[in-house]
């Protein structure tokens, strides 16, 4: 059995643990010049949930879900990206090339 499947991997997806990962934090300062690793985390997220996700069977309710959580992850952390400056824009793309790719 993969133990990507296996139940406990990851909280419950219904559970108060799970419940940080439904949507990208929330940027208070898009001037600070750390912002750019809140938005790695994004691209970093959307990458495992998208191969989690691919592993799991077809009819698994938690395939949708992790596609979706993924795709709202990437749109988010593009739309932010390039408003990170230096600090987050040189090396972002590489963590964005990851979370697009198959």
């Amino acid at each position: 059995m993969n133990f990507l499947i296996r139940d406990g991997f990851l909280p419950a997806t219904s559970s108060p643990q799970f419940k940080p990962m439904l949507a990208p934090l929330e940027v208070r300062d898009p001037m600070d010049p750390r912002i750019g690793h809140l938005i790695g985390l994004w691209f970093h997220r959307a990458w495992c949930l998208r191969g989690i996700a691919s592993v799991l069977p077809h009819d698994d309710a938690r395939r949708a879900l992790f596609e979706r959580i993924a795709r709202l992850h990437v749109r988010t952390g593009l739309e932010q990206m390039f408003d990170s400056g230096y600090g987050g824009a040189h090396w972002l793309a590489s963590f964005a090339l990851l979370a697009l790719s198959e």
